[in-house]
């Protein structure tokens, strides 16, 4: 039992960000989510991925930022392209002063940068057939979520165009938000 206590306290002291920097991430990620629920029309909810969720969060080598990730859920809305959903999120953030010069548009997520001790990574991310999907706005494409990989997954519609088809594509379409 020794051993598991003095690795723990190994990770608490040498390895994960401590106590103080968490609640300061925690306390951010609640004011996203706040105005993200308060101000985007398609907000489902918000939940913690990666290292964030598993509370391994491993601190920076000196002078450098962490990241946290995010899972933004978002309503599913038939004709609405994978982009669409990481620009909803985007705009949303930029209309709100504190985090107008904070947000940047990456492939799979709205990063918001405090900067010089960490980055949130807002991954917008969509439920169609029983499926959870994230968007890529460079290739408008979708990706699928499983366990701690990301599995490629054809973009709903005909795989070439990226375009969301209805929930009502049958099954030998390929799989979708």
């Amino acid at each position: 039992m020794k051993r598991v206590e003095d690795f723990n306290e190994f990770l608490s002291d040498h390895v994960n960000i401590n106590q103080s920097r968490l609640d300061k991430l925690n306390d951010h990620v609640a004011a996203v989510t706040t105005h993200l629920s308060r101000s985007l029309e398609s907000f489902e909810k918000v939940e913690r991925q990666g290292s964030y969720a598993l509370r391994t969060v491993i601190k920076p080598k000196e002078k450098r930022e962490y990241d946290a990730d995010v899972l933004l859920f978002m309503t599913y809305r038939r004709g609405k392209e994978p982009a669409d959903y990481i620009n909803e999120a985007y705009n949303c953030l930029r209309q709100h002063g504190t985090y107008k010069d904070m947000v940047y548009r990456k492939t799979r997520c709205v990063m918001v940068d405090y900067a010089g001790d960490f980055h949130l990574d807002i991954v917008p991310c969509v439920e169609f057939n029983g499926q959870r999907y994230i968007c890529n706005n460079k290739t408008d494409a979708t990706t699928r979520p499983t366990s701690s990989k990301l599995l490629t997954e054809p973009a709903i519609g005909t795989g070439s165009t990226g375009r969301l088809r209805s929930p009502t594509a049958t099954s030998s379409e390929s799989q979708g938000c």
